[in-house]
């Protein structure tokens, strides 16, 4: 699931946001990248599961819910306007959409519709926070 959520915003992002760097939580690198105005970071919380069904091991069927956070920072001088068109970028690729498992058996992930919340500044860079609520069934 990570991975297939992590390679969807990624391929998209590039796309949709060319001259603005990204990390993703599990790559390690070092933020903010050296030179970059604005920048983004994506990263996965899971928050609640749920056993849906009772079987024998490998029939189980589990719902797990959670976040797809994106953290968007950019100068602190263009304030939440200066992520607005990230932000939009990020609910475009992210919001209400079915990204397939590649799993065989396994229910897609599931997106619904985030929010947009600013966050503040530190003096230098602001920070905007998309959180975009997701939920996949997996096989255990």
């Amino acid at each position: 699931m990570r991975e297939l959520v992590s390679s969807t915003f990624a391929t998209g992002w590039r796309t949709a946001q060319p001259g603005v760097d990204f990390a993703l939580e599990n790559e390690g690198r070092r933020l903010p990248p050296v030179g970059s105005d604005s920048f983004a970071l994506a990263t996965i919380i899971l928050t609640t599961s749920g056993q849906m069904t009772q079987g024998a091991l490998g029939n189980r069927r589990v719902r797990r819910d959670g976040w797809i956070q994106v953290k968007l920072w950019t100068p602190a001088d263009t304030g939440a306007a200066g992520a607005a068109g990230m932000a939009d970028s990020v609910r475009g690729l992210l919001e209400m959409v079915e990204m397939p498992s590649p799993n065989a058996g396994d229910e897609p992930v599931v997106t619904a519709a985030g929010s947009t919340q600013p966050v503040g500044t530190d003096g230098r860079w602001y920070l905007t926070l998309v959180r975009i609520p997701m939920y996949f069934v997996e096989t255990k």
